[in-house]
């Protein structure tokens, strides 16, 4: 096949750009012709990998036994003299869109494949507009859960993907994009995986740490600093630093064990405006003199950095992108390097429930215990023989999923599907048509509300689905949510057989869930914007006085309804798992109840722009505040009005209102407009 990826690549440093390295590598290694249309070379100086002069064939490989090879075509750098405009932009999109459709043309592509959505999913629809070629899209994980979450941007993306051929989703996540508008036979799920184990091993070369500090590194005590001592064990990161990846909290805790006489080097590849900030962390504490960071280097050199180190650290914790799955830690283990890893990303991993710590790995349930962190790096370091025993029996965990190569078969046979070709490879409709032996829509019902058989009974609720289907009258086009929507009314108007209390929760129970639904999808019969001006907060944590000058206004799709059980806190724990062994399926409402406190409020529902659904409960006094953020009133007349209706002085009231608003505002329940 003839590709063209619409890609990140290297010099990019990130997550991103690794996996669509590797994929570009892996399909021209397969004989496949790969071009690839990148704005990579002008990346930011922050972000950009340390490339040498051997680099080169790793940029564009070529296979001469397989005849395939990479071609990477960069776009131009700004030009004032060319492209300024008012206001000014770098054009990426135009840019990328105009390459990207000439490189199709005169290559006779065959497909065009976007990874990551801003800018390159929305150039790679524009050139398949334009080409007529199929087109390709993947996400990772924070331009699903951080761009598309923008009111302001979410429109684009939306209509890009409902217009996208083959949409690569995780088989959990295909709702939220039947919610924007995709068609259920265009989502497919990712297949494949493992990694490139012929270049993460325990046989990889360990890189002279010595020659790479001292070729190109920042030391707190600059010109001061005292010789790079290699025969004192060493601590490593790679990666871009952060409070979120633990980085401050591996400083505290080096500099506490270098306080206690403990000898450790600490050695991160790291660059940008984070790590400057990080910089400044380190500067007077105890592990600074024997602190070194190094610009980013490439991703086929990191396995002779991991090789090189004592232990290697990957701390991330309390993430804001919950399906943020990097893969820093498989790679670790795969070249056998002992790794210091948080609990939250071990129980990402599929292999969670062989870790053994101290056997496998060393586990830090939470890096904000210093302590706890600091005992972790001792045991690595005080014996690094014994670390190194730990990397071995490390290696040894099921880290892949197979052959390495899987991700490549996968993607081979998910762009034969999508040219046209034979392949074996279905969307999602397909896969729960077969594994369900019935029609799509009827099989998703016991997705969307998968708590129905448990809570009702299997043979109960398998009845009563099969009377909704018999009146139904599914229509061609219906919306599978639409139609969960419609399940749930008919659930409640049909006689369950429960009596007092245990009717009324049920009841209840639907009726929340019927709620939630409709912050799931977008109702094509809804022309209505969440909101209908822009938000004026450049930061959620944006407290300044200009704050109080703006108008708090209530997500459009905002809709208030009242519980006599505290279901939010129910479907948060999740009703499987609150029901466990429930036993006897006519005690299955009764344990619900019994397990959920009763309390009557408000339950706020609201759209967000991804469709994650925003569901809070909100006390009486939150739920009168937010009847006043209609967009006609600034933040002070609100807390003006508050004030005389409490009888309580606006000034008590200023910061307890203020945080209230702001907190909804973080969850897109709320913007602050002029």
């Amino acid at each position: 096949m003839k590709l063209c990826l619409v890609i990140k690549y290297p010099p990019i440093q990130g997550g991103t750009c690794t996996s669509g390295y590797w994929l570009a590598y892996g399909l021209a290694e397969r004989g496949h012709q790969v071009y690839v249309v990148t704005n990579a070379d002008e990346v930011e100086d922050e972000y950009r990998i340390h490339l040498s002069d051997g680099d080169g064939p790793w940029m564009e490989p070529t296979f001469e036994a397989s005849g395939g090879f990479v071609k990477v075509f960069h776009t131009e750098r700004f030009s004032p003299a060319k492209m300024d405009h008012i206001p000014k932009s770098n054009v990426y999109v135009t840019k990328l869109a105009s390459q990207t459709a000439q490189v199709v043309r005169e290559y006779d592509c065959d497909l065009i494949f976007s990874f990551y959505y801003e800018p390159y999913g929305v150039a790679g629809y524009l050139a398949s507009q334009w080409t007529g070629r199929p087109l390709a899209m993947k996400h990772a994980g924070s331009d699903l859960e951080r761009m598309l979450k923008n009111p302001t941007m979410a429109t684009t993306y939306k209509e890009v993907l409902k217009a996208t051929d083959g949409v690569l989703t995780r088989p959990n996540l295909a709702i939220r994009f039947m919610g924007m508008g995709v068609k259920p036979e265009n989502i497919y799920a990712a297949g494949g995986g493992g990694l490139r184990t012929d270049v993460f091993n325990k046989e990889a070369e360990p890189l002279d740490l010595e020659a790479l500090v001292n070729e190109k590194s920042w030391s707190p005590l600059g010109d001061h600093a005292p010789p790079f001592d290699p025969s004192v064990p060493t601590i490593g990161i790679y990666g871009k630093p952060g409070v979120f990846k633990g980085s401050y909290d591996l400083v505290l805790a080096l500099s506490q064990l270098r306080e206690q006489g403990v000898e450790v080097n600490f050695v991160a590849l790291s660059d940008g405006r984070r790590a400057e900030d990080l910089k400044e962390f380190i500067k007077g504490k105890a592990i600074a003199p024997y602190t070194r960071l190094v610009p980013f280097i490439p991703n086929w050199k990191i396995p002779g950095f991991i090789r090189a180190c004592t232990a290697v650290c990957f701390l991330e914790r309390d993430f804001p992108i919950k399906i943020h799955t990097p893969q820093v830690a498989t790679e670790i283990l795969a070249c056998g390097g002992c790794l210091i890893l948080s609990n939250e990303i071990a129980q990402k991993q599929r292999y969670r429930d062989e870790i053994e710590d101290r056997k496998n790995l060393l586990l830090v349930k939470d890096p904000k215990e210093i302590d706890t962190l600091a005992a972790a790096i001792q045991f690595a370091v005080e014996d690094p023989k014994r670390a190194r025993e730990i990397g071995d029996c490390g290696a040894d965990l099921p880290i892949n999923t197979g052959d390495p190569g899987a991700q490549v078969d996968f993607y081979e046979r998910f762009f034969n599907r999508l040219i046209g070709r034979e392949s074996d490879v279905a969307p999602i409709k397909t896969f729960v048509e077969k594994s369900s032996g019935t029609d799509f829509l009827p099989a998703f019902l016991d997705r969307l509300i998968p708590w129905l058989p448990a809570a009702l009974g299997a043979d109960r609720a398998e009845a009563l689905k099969d009377d909704f289907l018999e009146i139904a009258d599914i229509s061609d086009d219906e919306h599978p949510i639409a139609l969960a929507r419609r399940y749930c009314r008919f659930l409640r108007a049909v006689s369950h057989g429960f009596e007092g209390e245990d009717h009324d929760f049920l009841q209840e129970l639907l009726r929340f869930q019927e709620t939630k639904l409709a912050t799931s999808y977008d109702d094509p019969r809804d022309t209505v914007a969440l909101f209908p001006v822009r938000d004026e907060i450049e930061s959620p944590l944006d407290l300044k006085e200009r704050v109080f000058g703006l108008r708090p206004m209530l997500n459009r799709s905002g809709r208030f309804e009242s519980f006599e059980w505290n279901l939010a806190g129910l479907f948060k724990r999740g009703i499987q798992r609150s029901l466990g062994d429930a036993g006897d399926p006519t005690e299955a409402i009764s344990k619900l109840r019994e397990s959920t406190e009763k309390s009557p409020g408000y339950v706020l529902f609201f759209k967000t722009p991804n469709f994650l659904g925003g569901v809070v409960r909100v006390s009486d006094s939150t739920y009168d505040l937010l009847q006043l953020c209609d967009g006609s009133r600034t933040l002070e007349e609100v807390l003006a009005q508050v004030a005389e209706d409490s009888g309580f002085p606006a000034d008590e009231l200023r910061k307890p209102v203020t945080s209230t608003l702001i907190g909804l505002h973080q969850q897109i329940a709320l913007i602050f407009s002029r």
